[in-house]
């Protein structure tokens, strides 16, 4: 059947970004500014309906799917603060609170404006501005990343390196500038002038120098640590809560989980790859043999391959083992000539959700459970053949 579905499909990464169009961003803000008002002191105060309202139109217009959910409502919460702070910002030259209340914008509830302005107006949202304002005069580190945004720019500097694998120093020096202030005493001066003459702010800006490369690979290990990595060095360590120069919305914790996971997945891929490999140049011997000796033989020189090289019946065959969701939880060795009640005896050979459920066993028994060379039972409909 035809896929008549014409919008957009947007993806987020490990991390809970998105990557994609620019104007996905700006969709979001403008669809925010129509449904919500701005007389709400915290978003938590907005009613349920409102906040679906948001959701159920993005999904109007773009391809997203429900996991992804909790990332567009955080967009909508910083949409709606911008949103605001921009407004709050056009007030700064007046002073009498009557005066903010008449200059209601266009679109804008008298109501809402009302409320708006005396939440602004109130002592303690005042102290929290002066706060904000200091913090951001004492920013270290300007962010210039443009419409792109960080997930974008860390997508196209991993598809440019030759390993496939970047870390936060490279993301933070193609996405921020050094800021110093006019006193060159300043911590901050100090910091800018550090990143600016920093080997590794000199390698990314194109200068070929050998000693800079020797000094950036003198300890590459120390760059996939967040807590001794280039802008640990510089900056200083974290505060709780975010992480500097991988934009808004990841905390520390969420980071970590993401990159364990992407270690295992590529741990596995390189497994993968292994058994690949040496599946491909066992058939490259065994063509070998049969074009030297005749088709006659293929059967037994077949099975003793195998048998050495792998240690399992030549019936058998490389799948992935699927969820009922069509995510590939498991590798095994699928007996193919062997199918009772639509279902294969499959012997594990490597465990990638160790969560999913068994079909053959108690409802917790799971694959972690499952010993390597294990047999099990698993659907056909759910199996991927690999490698025969």
């Amino acid at each position: 059947m035809e896929n008549t579905d014409d919008r957009l499909p947007i993806f987020f990464n490990e991390h809970g970004q998105w990557n994609g169009p620019p104007n996905f961003a700006t969709l979001i803000g403008e669809i925010t500014r129509s449904k919500i008002g701005l007389g709400y002191a915290k978003l938590k105060e907005v009613p349920l309906e409102d906040k679906e309202d948001v959701w159920n139109s993005v999904q109007n217009m773009y391809q997203v799917i429900t996991i992804n959910k909790k990332y567009v409502l955080a967009k909508e919460n910083s949409a709606w603060r911008t949103e605001k702070s921009n407004k709050k910002r056009s007030l700064n030259d007046v002073t009498s609170v009557e005066e903010k209340k008449r200059k209601l914008p266009a679109y804008n509830k008298k109501e809402d404006w009302g409320k708006f302005i005396n939440n602004i107006s109130d002592p303690k949202w005042l102290k929290k501005f002066e706060q904000a304002a200091e913090a951001r005069s004492n920013v270290k580190a300007q962010y210039t990343g443009g419409r792109k945004g960080v997930p974008t720019r860390w997508n196209e500097l991993e598809k440019e390196s030759p390993t496939g694998q970047i870390y936060r120093p490279d993301v933070f020096l193609k996405t921020h500038r050094a800021t110093p202030d006019d006193d060159p005493s300043s911590s901050k001066s100090q910091a800018a002038a550090k990143l600016a003459s920093s080997s590794i702010f000199i390698l990314f800006i194109d200068i070929d120098d050998e000693l800079v490369k020797e000094a950036y690979d003198k300890d590459p290990s120390a760059q996939k640590c967040l807590g001794t990595d280039a802008v640990t060095e510089i900056y200083g360590t974290d505060q709780k809560g975010y992480i500097r120069g991988m934009g808004a919305g990841i905390s520390k914790s969420q980071f970590l989980a993401a990159e364990f996971m992407k270690a295992k997945l590529l741990e596995v891929r390189n497994e993968l790859r292994k058994v690949r490999k040496k599946n491909e140049a066992l058939k490259a011997q065994l063509d070998a043999e049969r074009q030297k000796n005749g088709t006659g033989v293929h059967g037994q020189i077949y099975d003793s391959s195998y048998q050495q090289g792998i240690g399992i019946p030549s019936s058998f065959c490389l799948c992935c083992l699927r969820n009922f969701r069509k995510k590939v939880v498991a590798l095994a060795y699928v007996d193919m000539k062997l199918l009772i009640d639509e279902q294969y005896d499959c012997m594990i050979e490597e465990v990638i959700d160790p969560t999913a459920m068994l079909c053959d066993r108690d409802d917790d028994v799971v694959l972690g459970n499952v010993k390597r060379s294990e047999f099990v039972k698993w659907p056909k409909a759910y199996d991927v053949t690999w490698s025969c």
